[in-house]
This record gives structure tokens, sequence and C-alpha cells, in this order.
């Protein structure tokens, strides 16, 4: 069995967004690791239960919501 681990920066998000991929799908790794702070904060927004539709416009709209 492989360790599966997934290199995400807003450029790679938005790539993954625009080809139809769910959020879960795209943050479903063994281990993510974040090249940016607003992935890293999309992840957090993710895990309080932010819905796809939420987090799709975050990352088309390229807002970054503060904490």
């Amino acid at each position: 069995m492989g360790f599966k681990k997934r290199f995400l920066d807003t450029p790679k998000i938005k790539e993954y967004v625009d080809n139809g991929y769910s959020f879960s799908d795209i943050f479903k790794a063994d281990a993510i690791i974040f090249m940016d702070n607003f992935s890293s904060k999309l992840f957090k927004f993710y895990n309080e239960g932010y819905t796809d539709k939420e987090l799709k416009k975050l990352v088309v709209d390229g807002k970054r919501k503060k904490d």
C-alpha cells in the first residue's frame, strides 16, 4: 500500500474545482502539504463545515476570508 500525499496551492485547487472535483475529493489524502496560506485557510473552512458552494465561491472570486 502507498501513502497518498497531496501538495496544494491556490492555482492547483482552482484547477481541481474547474474540473468538477468536490472539496471532499480534493482534501482526501493521507497527508496534505499546503504551499500557500490561502489553501490552508480553505481547508480550515472545509473542516468548519462550509459547503462546497461557499468554498467554490471563495476560490473562484479569489476572496480571502479572515479568521
